[in-house]
């Protein structure tokens, strides 16, 4: 049976740098740490946008806060359970 991947949630918004940085960082760990990410728009709900306003770009998985503003990539491997490399 295969492993399912995990699915993380970047909240993000248009027009932020450092959320395309995340979101490039991401998309270049994607394989090596076995996670799928999907990109929401915190503006576009206003529950996310009280949440995690001051955050963006925030990465969660499932209702936990994985880093937020920049990558870490040491959190991100602890979250999935990884020894960072």
């Amino acid at each position: 049976m295969d492993k399912v991947s995990p699915v993380l949630r970047l909240y993000s918004r248009t027009d932020c740098h450092l959320c395309e940085v995340m979101k490039q960082q991401l998309h270049e760990l994607q394989d090596e740490y076995g996670f799928r990410f999907e990109v929401h728009d915190v503006d576009a709900q206003q529950d996310s946008r009280e949440r995690y306003n001051d955050l963006v770009p925030v990465l969660l998985w499932g209702q936990d806060v994985i880093c937020y503003h920049r990558l870490d990539k040491s959190l991100l491997a602890a979250a999935l359970g990884r020894q960072d490399s």
